[in-house]
This record gives C-alpha cells, sequence and structure tokens, in this order.
C-alpha cells in the first residue's frame, strides 16, 4: 500500500454498475496483488458515489453490496441533481466541477481516484477537469481510471502524467450479485436452478437426452423414430388446442358404422391434458408411437424397438416430477444444450463465477425468465435457447435476449443464441446463417454486444457444440488463473 493515508476513491455512476463495484473491489483486495500492483496503486480508505436520478436505483444497489463488503471503508453518495429536479433532467457542467470540488475540499483528501468508467460524457470531462485542477492546486496526488477489456487503465497525475494498466483477475461476481447491483433479484421460488442441477448429475439423464437429441436434430426422412416423433409430436400439439376439436371430430369415424382407434379432444382444458398423459403413458408401456394415416383417416400404432430411448426418457422424467408434455415437446432439447454448456464450464469456473439454470429474475415490471445465466470473473454470458428453425422467428429472440441481457449485465455482456435455424432451398445452410449474421450485425455493435447465433449445424452434433461454444469464450490468463483459482 502507498503511504498516502487518505485516498478517497470518486465512482462516477451510470447505467451499468458493474464496473464501478469492480473498480472498487479490486482496489480494496490489497492481500491479493501483484508486486507490480502493490507499488503501482493505492487503497482507498474511502468512496464517493456521484450519480443522477436517472442512476439512483444503481447507486443504491452499490451502496449496500460496498458497505457490506468493505465494512472498514466509508461508503458515502452524492447526487448531482437537487431535490427539485426530476428523472431524466440535464446535469451542466457547472453543476458537475462545482459538486466535485466542494467534495473534495470538505474531504481534504491525499490523493484522489477518479473511476470515470459509469456516469456521461458531460460528468466525466468536468468531473475530471475538477479533479485535476484541485489536485494541482493543493499538490495532491490523482489517479484516473477506467475498467475495459478486464483492464484497469490508469493515467495517474502528479508532476506529469504517466498511463499504466493492470489486468483485473481478482473480482469475481456471482449471477445473482450483479442481478442485484442492476436493482433486481433472483426469485428462488420461481427459479428451476437446482432442479436442473440435480438433473444434470444424473448421467443416465444426461446420456439419454444426448442419444434422444442426436436422432431429433438429425432430421433423418430415414429414421423411423425421428419420423414418429415429428408425427405424434403434431398430433399432441393439435390434441392440445380447442380450436382443432371440430376437425379430429369430423374424423373420428372412417364412415358412419366403422369406428377408428381415435381420440375426441374434449373440451376442458385439463380433460385435455389427461387425454395426453393417458395417451402418452399408454405408448410408453408399449414402446410403439402414434402415427396419424392421412389415407386411411386414423390414428394406428406402428411397432418401433426405436421408441424404447423416448419412452425410458420420459419414464424417467416422470420419475422426477418433471413436466413430461414440456420434456417431450421441446424441453429435450434444453436440456441437450444445459448437458453441453456445464461441460465447457465445470473447468472454467474454478477460476471464478458460477452458472444459473433457468432463474426468475424480478423487477419491477414483473420480471423474466431466463434459459441459461454464466458469470465468469465479472462478465456475464446469456444462454438464450429457442427451438424455432426460421430467420424470423430466430430474429425475434435475438432481439429479445439482446435487450433483456443488457438489463442485468449491462451493454458489454456476452450473448449466446442457441437456435434450430435450417436453410431454405434457395441456399446452402453456411449461405443462409452467413447471411443471417451479417443481418444482425447492422443491430449489434462490437463495442456494446458480443453475440453468437447457433444454428442446426452447429448444434447437430455434440463434440462440435461444446467446441463452438469454447470459441466464443476468452482463454483463461495465467493472472487470471492465479488471482481466481
Amino acid at each position: 500500500m502507498k503511504e498516502e493515508s487518505k485516498w478517497l476513491n470518486i465512482i462516477l455512476v451510470g447505467s451499468n454498475p458493474i464496473p464501478c463495484y469492480v473498480q472498487a473491489a479490486y482496489l480494496m483486495d490489497e492481500a491479493s496483488r501483484s508486486e507490480k500492483e502493490q507499488n503501482g496503486l493505492f487503497v482507498p480508505t474511502s468512496h464517493l458515489l456521484v450519480y443522477t436520478k436517472e442512476t439512483e436505483v444503481y447507486k443504491e444497489a452499490l451502496m449496500a453490496a460496498m458497505k457490506s463488503k468493505f465494512e472498514s471503508c466509508k461508503v458515502e453518495a452524492v447526487c448531482l441533481q437537487d431535490s427539485k429536479a426530476g428523472r431524466g433532467g440535464a446535469v451542466s457542467q457547472y453543476r458537475v466541477e462545482k459538486s466535485i470540488k466542494e467534495i473534495l475540499n470538505k474531504e481534504k483528501p491525499k490523493g484522489v481516484i477518479l473511476n470515470h468508467t459509469g456516469g456521461t460524457k458531460v460528468m466525466t470531462t468536468y468531473a475530471t477537469v475538477a479533479m485535476r485542477e484541485w489536485c494541482r492546486k493543493n499538490q495532491k496526488k490523482g489517479v484516473e481510471c477506467y475498467l475495459s477489456e478486464q483492464k484497469l487503465n490508469c493515467l495517474f497525475s502528479e508532476q506529469s502524467y504517466t498511463y499504466k494498466e493492470f489486468p483485473v483477475s481478482n473480482v469475481s461476481l456471482t449471477v445473482k450479485e450483479m442481478v442485484e447491483l442492476h436493482g433486481m433479484a433472483v426469485e428462488e421460488k420461481l427459479s428451476e436452478d437446482k432442479l436442473v442441477k440435480n438433473l444434470l448429475k444424473d448421467e443416465r439423464f444426461c446420456k439419454q437426452i444426448k442419444s434422444v437429441a442426436a436422432r431429433l436434430l438429425s432430421a433423418s426422412s430415414e429414421d423411423t423414430f425421428c419420423q414418429e416423433y415429428l408425427s405424434l409430436k403434431t398430433f399432441l400439439t393439435d390434441i392440445c388446442n380447442s380450436e382443432y376439436a371440430t376437425y379430429f371430430k369430423s374424423v373420428t369415424y372412417k364412415d358412419d358404422t366403422e369406428a377408428c382407434d381415435f381420440i375426441v379432444p374434449a373440451a376442458d382444458k385439463g380433460e385435455r391434458f389427461k387425454q395426453y398423459t393417458d395417451l402418452l403413458g399408454k405408448y410408453n408401456r408399449k414402446n410403439k408411437w402414434l402415427c396419424y394415416d392421412e389415407e386411411e383417416g386414423f390414428t394406428s400404432e406402428k411397432t418401433s424397438g426405436d421408441g424404447e430411448e423416448m419412452a425410458a426418457l420420459l419414464n424417467q422424467a416422470r420419475e422426477k416430477g418433471l413436466d413430461c408434455w414440456k420434456l417431450f415437446m421441446e424441453d429435450w432439447f434444453y436440456y441437450y444444450i444445459c448437458c453441453a454448456v456445464k461441460e465447457v464450464f465445470q473447468e472454467r469456473l474454478k477460476f471464478g463465477g458460477d452458472i444459473m439454470y433457468r432463474p426468475w429474475i424480478q423487477d419491477a415490471n414483473g420480471g423474466e425468465r431466463f434459459d441459461i445465466l454464466v458469470s465468469e470473473g465479472y462478465q456475464l454470458i446469456v444462454f438464450a435457447i429457442t427451438g424455432e428453425e426460421k430467420s424470423g422467428s430466430v430474429k425475434m429472440d435475438f432481439f429479445e435476449t439482446l435487450y433483456q441481457s443488457e438489463k442485468i449485465g449491462g451493454s458489454r455482456s456476452k450473448v449466446v443464441l442457441i437456435s434450430r435455424f435450417t436453410n431454405g432451398k434457395q441456399k446452402s445452410y453456411e449461405d443462409e446463417i452467413e447471411a443471417f449474421r451479417k443481418d444482425m450485425d447492422s443491430f449489434v455493435t462490437k463495442q456494446y454486444h458480443q453475440a453468437r447465433i447457433f444454428g442446426r449445424e452447429e448444434v447437430v452434433d455434440f463434440d462440435k457444440l461444446t467446441e463452438e461454444i469454447r470459441q466464443t469464450l476468452p482463454v483463461p490468463s495465467d493472472e487470471e488463473k492465479r488471482g481466481l483459482g
């Protein structure tokens, strides 16, 4: 630690509170410092959050987290707008300079650290001007810093200016901590994190999920298992939709005298679901699949040993208390992706961070369920999973994911959308997915979003899927391993 006894860390609070907290936590962790950090950085004795009415919710979350983490350090806040100003009111350069100088004259620190990663351009510019003028006038040391690309970029001022970079490798946030810093909360009762994690511990369940997914994603016209699954899925979708009731009643009988084995959907939704579960139980027991014969106009059973895989999986699901309907229709794909994400991150997360499956994030507007959230160090990675195949539907899911991810992880959260997007007849898969990604580039800038989109070709093979996920992630550096291991 430097010999100066009183260093004030001024933090400009913007719409992303994570860099504010990370910078403070990095400077406070003196025990984990390298020799370069020991000789070049100061340990703050107090922190001051400078905010506006727009960022008050983030200020509150930051103060709660910092007071809990840095018990021996003073944490205060000052608003750049008076009580009469409403949300969204402009902050003048005069108000910024005046406020910063008043703070410094009151505190009289031995040195000043200014974190201007957050805040508006006006706040950043004139807070810097005020700090430099005060330090020059009072012959004090100053450090301006900015968190970017996993590094704290510092400009030291004394007689001259000196620039230095310090890799930030000793700060790790959980998903829950990131969410809370944004003024929201993980609602445990509505989340499925524990359920999914318990499922993923079951090697037999994961093996069956991967086996079923491999066949269904192949979509082979020669694979009886795959084709009969699609037929059964279509039938079950229709049977639970009341608007098809009239149609199904019309094909219940082959003619006036001969009845065929076809179920008439009940008017009540609960009864229709019971019809479904009874039907599914019947085919699970027999390991047979349901096929609708268009020529004959009725439903027939065809014996197929291939049905054993799905039947075994659904029987497991029933034993574990899962919704068999959801698992059969779409959740097999979700759990397949979960298996891949778990395999990729089980080693990486030893360096810090965590993973949450289907967390419910509660906010002022109610809340939202996410598919998979991963925090690695203090980087948030949002995995969105959709069974959609058409580009229009995948795009809509992508835009929604970008919007939601920014709310909980800031503008630099990484987004990975995993879909079953496939090509039409006019273009090859490679050409169509490339065109699709270029289309997305016009909406997603590299500066603010690190986004990837996977389609069918990236997910059909499990080993390729895990490799694609790994390629979206940075390789942990030696310093990260040292700091977070």
